[in-house]
């Protein structure tokens, strides 16, 4: 085969854009990637892999800054900026599968402190304030810790209260009969927007919970959405709205009230283009971003970005090197956003036109 025909097939059998999105930028880290965010200014975009290193980006460039030193080297599976102030704006909470999250001063590269779990973490989030963080486990439990008012002079042997379990919502398969909560894996968990205890959660026993996250029982449960990813986001032009999204081939999106838990109002099996065409996707991943919802997931290794409204497809890609497990968005202008997403061993940037 001559090599013009090598790169021919090679051009044909790369991700497609179709719609609203344009790649901007690649880049090929030698690791697989689990999870990705970026910075509340949308500067820097931090990528987790399964060898437990946590990677900085430049966003506008997809440029590699540095990796932080080796601290663990079980799987990054979620990361979370600190609160966006002068004092910890780019300090990164980084949930490890061993039980560990360890805040990173990203300025200076040296770890702040430690919590230890003391179980697989899976997915984290902070409410609203910054004052309270959630942590989605393993064994179906979900702890709620305070965050330490003093971030300035705090130390990895910190003693501070703050830094002690407040709440820890805990069913699990040996307490299922006695307690309401998850009994598997907890996959997603994510605080109301403008509530400062509500959140809600959702793993692999096909549960919505919502919380108050002073109390160690649900306020309500929504039954019906198979999340295996962070797939479970607030509508930020309807706050009472949830949308999940489900790693299943039939009703993959769904949208619910969180106060009522009343029935999906609406639900994609397959996601319609412009052009017609239509796109399957097992959901991992689902965000929301103004008046459209980003959709990443396995099947076809697909990102999409829906109409928050119809849940039409308003552009997607296709053929990326595997399944999409993280994705995050930053706005650049009123008109458009960066997109970031995780798939095999690459970080793709795109834009989306809004």
């Amino acid at each position: 085969m001559t090599l013009s025909r090598r790169k021919s097939l090679l051009r044909g059998s790369g991700p497609k854009a179709i719609g609203i999105l344009k790649l901007l930028h690649r880049s090929e880290l030698g690791s697989a990637l689990l999870c990705c965010r970026m910075s509340h200014d949308g500067r820097y975009t931090a990528v987790g892999a399964t060898d437990g290193t946590v990677t900085l980006l430049r966003t506008t460039s997809a440029k590699v800054l540095f990796s932080l030193p080796p601290r663990d080297t079980l799987p990054v599976t979620c990361l979370r900026f600190d609160k966006p102030d002068q004092s910890s704006f780019y300090r990164l909470a980084v949930g490890h599968v061993s039980g560990h999250v360890v805040w990173w001063d990203l300025v200076r590269r040296a770890p702040l402190y430690q919590l230890n779990v003391g179980v697989d973490v899976h997915c984290c989030d902070f409410n609203c304030w910054y004052t309270r963080f959630a942590v989605g486990c393993t064994d179906g439990g979900i702890r709620i810790y305070g965050t330490c008012v003093s971030r300035d002079t705090c130390t990895q042997k910190c003693t501070c209260p703050k830094h002690q379990i407040l709440v820890t919502h805990v069913a699990g398969r040996e307490h299922r009969e006695t307690v309401a909560g998850h009994i598997s894996r907890v996959f997603t968990v994510r605080y109301h927007p403008l509530e400062e205890h509500v959140f809600v959660s959702a793993g692999w026993d096909n549960m919505i919970h919502v919380w108050d996250d002073r109390c160690s029982t649900p306020l309500r449960s929504i039954s019906g959405s198979h999340v295996c990813g962070d797939g479970l986001d607030f509508n930020p032009l309807n706050t009472n709205h949830v949308v999940s999204g489900s790693w299943r081939l039939r009703d993959t999106l769904q949208v619910y009230d969180y106060r009522t838990g009343v029935p999906p109002t609406a639900h994609v099996t397959s996601h319609v283009t412009g052009s017609g065409s239509h796109v399957g996707c097992h959901v991992y991943a689902l965000k929301c971003i103004e008046d459209r919802i980003l959709v990443g997931g396995s099947d076809k290794n697909s990102l999409q970005v829906l109409d928050g409204t119809s849940l039409l497809s308003l552009g997607h890609v296709t053929d990326l090197p595997g399944g999409v497990y993280s994705l995050d968005f930053t706005t650049r202008t009123p008109r458009s956003s960066t997109v970031v997403c995780v798939t095999g061993s690459a970080v793709f940037f795109f834009t989306c036109a809004t």
